[in-house]
């Protein structure tokens, strides 16, 4: 299995310098093992945040300090809860590997986590 996460990880890693085209992301949803959540928008249309539902039963929502754009690592916090009551708050990067794909290392309370994820 490790061997497996490895192997995708580097063909992401060296497929993003071609596929990152350095514009804004212009989606609606993003989907990850853990959670599915709709894109909040500025008044530029730029995706600024995702509010959503989580495996946990819970909400989540993501705040991002600059707007997301194709081929940039954006830093963000995120809060939410699960199973409706019990809060967590963490930090986190999230990197828009292409129109489809991001990569984000964030904190789950203090645990690091790794997620891969799609935007449609």
């Amino acid at each position: 299995m490790k061997k497996i996460l490895i192997i995708l990880l580097a063909v992401l890693t060296t497929s993003m310098t071609m596929l990152a085209q350095d514009q804004y992301l212009d989606k609606d949803m993003n989907v990850n093992i853990g959670m599915i959540q709709w894109a909040e928008r500025n008044s530029e249309g730029q995706i600024t945040g995702y509010k959503g539902f989580n495996l946990g039963m819970g909400l989540s929502v993501t705040k991002y300090f600059d707007p997301l754009e194709v081929g940039k690592a954006t830093p963000f916090w995120h809060w939410g809860t699960v199973m409706l009551l019990v809060p967590y708050i963490g930090v986190g990067i999230h990197y828009q590997v292409n129109e489809v794909f991001y990569l984000e290392l964030l904190t789950f309370y203090l645990v690091p986590t790794l997620q891969i994820g799609l935007t449609f």
